[in-house]
């Protein structure tokens, strides 16, 4: 069994995303081992009512 030459076999956590307008920590940022990047945004964020209270702002 060959492995495609981008799989993503592990990630490492190098940093985390804030919510601009709050400062709430909402996710992280990984690097995954073939050099790739990821973000994962917590399950309990709801993103849809943070961009409607986003564009409401404009």
């Amino acid at each position: 069994m060959t492995i495609p030459k981008n799989a993503r076999e592990t990630a490492a956590p190098i940093g985390r995303n804030f919510c601009f307008e709050t400062g709430e920590e909402i996710g992280l940022l990984y690097q995954w081992s073939n050099g790739e990047t990821q973000v994962t945004l917590y399950s309990d964020w709801d993103v849809e009512h943070a961009m409607s209270e986003f564009e409401s702002q404009e």
